[in-house]
């Protein structure tokens, strides 16, 4: 039972840092998989992410997680720069209040270009999200999930919100591998997009082939996601993972100046981690 716990727990971690970081620069988690209660997990993963979302650059990145058990089943989850709340006691479905620190993009950049735009500030969102968890046969570690999240500005900076949605498969590939597979979309609305992906004012001047003028990208789909990896079982209490994550933009994203000149539309995350279950 403990050794099924410790695989459980871990394959949440690996599911959510490798989604986070696909994100981590967006800042999109996948959070609803099925553990069972009563666990305390601490973990750290480190990996190469863009420098900025959209960028050519990438850096090296580190995404703590400390999970803290409830009553019947519910959960406090700290995944890097977001700290979730299942606050739902069914066995499958998964449901509560989300909050994210979005970090903000300055001259800290490598891109000599964008690191003379405008300062966009950090700030907090905050939502919820929903989602479920259906076994797949006798093995509990055999499982899919689906989750959907929605998470708005608090701190003034774009005053919109994002959408996302996702899916996950775990699949046994022999007793000490686990291998994992998931996708995922996200929606922006036109004041989101706009604050992280539009030149305006003062910053179109960088971008000659506007010739002057703003570029404001509509709200709607801003991405598709995948990601894929595996975990290894070194013990009861240790575990090490690996994976990649592809983030490829889409719309108007896509056609941004920021992207087409100065970045990418193809996102690549890749990264390890171990975490212990104590």
């Amino acid at each position: 039972m403990n050794s099924l716990r410790s695989c459980l727990v871990y394959h949440t971690f690996a599911l959510l840092w490798f989604l986070a970081q696909a994100g981590s620069v967006s800042a999109q988690v996948m959070k609803v998989l099925e553990v069972p209660d009563g666990i305390r997990m601490v973990a750290l993963a480190a990996g190469t992410i863009p420098d900025f979302e959209g960028s050519r650059q990438t850096m090296f990145g580190v995404a703590p997680l400390v999970r803290y058990p409830l009553s019947y089943g519910r959960f406090l989850l700290l995944s890097g720069n977001e700290l979730s709340a299942n606050l739902s006691g069914h066995p499958g479905w998964r449901m509560g209040p989300v909050a994210r620190y979005r970090f903000g993009r300055g001259s800290n950049v490598q891109d000599d270009v964008v690191k003379q735009m405008r300062p966009i500030k950090g700030t907090l969102e905050a939502g919820g999200f929903i989602g479920y968890v259906l076994p797949l046969g006798t093995d509990p570690r055999a499982q899919f999930s689906w989750s959907v999240d929605g998470l708005a500005d608090l701190g003034g900076v774009s005053e919109g919100g994002v959408v996302s949605a996702r899916v996950n498969l775990m699949v046994p590939i022999h007793m000490a591998i686990i291998g994992f597979a998931g996708a995922s979309v996200r929606f922006g609305d036109a004041r989101f997009n706009t604050t992280y992906f539009g030149i305006t004012g003062e910053d179109v001047h960088l971008f000659p082939s506007r010739l002057g003028a703003d570029y404001s990208p509509r709200g709607g789909l801003m991405d598709f996601r995948l990601v894929a990896g595996a975990i290894i079982h070194l013990s009861r209490k240790w575990h090490l993972l690996g994976g990649a994550s592809l983030q490829r933009f889409q719309g108007g994203i896509s056609g941004s100046p920021l992207i087409r000149e100065r970045g990418t539309a193809n996102q690549w995350i890749t990264g390890a981690g171990g975490g212990y279950v104590f």
